[in-house]
């Protein structure tokens, strides 16, 4: 349930909203308030990109723990799995480097081994969407899709 509330946020956003508050270049500081300087934006996100190395750590042990038992189980570490992505998602743009997929790439570090493959798009049969896909990231001998 921790894990859940760290990555699957649905109140107010979480850490995600957290990392856009106070590290987007919008004007998003209520009247009053001055923003945040760099030396404290850059530790922030040091400290987001340890959050989501926990996360991925936490991942990675939940789906040893969970390795291969019931269906729901497999279901929920998988949403987890998108809800981590997509955590990622919306902050790389905000960790300071010009390339935000690189940035991506070095949030799920933990969690996306190199000796998994990620490939950029499939379409799925059941109804054509356009999805991209983690291979062998579940541990259980599947393809997850995020």
């Amino acid at each position: 349930m921790v894990l859940q509330g760290c990555v699957g946020t649905t109140v107010n956003q979480g850490p995600a909203e957290i990392a856009f508050v106070f590290l987007s270049d919008e004007p998003n500081i209520p009247a009053g308030y001055q923003r945040p300087t760099l030396p404290l934006k850059d530790s922030l996100r040091v400290a987001f990109k340890d959050f989501c190395a926990r996360c991925g750590e936490a991942l990675t042990k939940n789906r040893q723990l969970i390795n291969g038992q019931q269906e729901q189980q497999i279901e929920y570490h998988k949403e987890l799995e998108r809800n981590f992505c997509r955590l990622t998602e919306k902050l790389a743009p905000l960790m300071g480097l010009a390339n935000a997929k690189h940035s991506q790439a070095l949030l799920q570090d933990t969690y996306f081994r190199p000796g998994f493959t990620r490939s950029t798009t499939t379409t799925t049969n059941n109804n054509n969407n356009s999805s991209p896909t983690i291979k062998g990231m579940n541990g259980f001998g599947r393809q997850s899709r995020i």
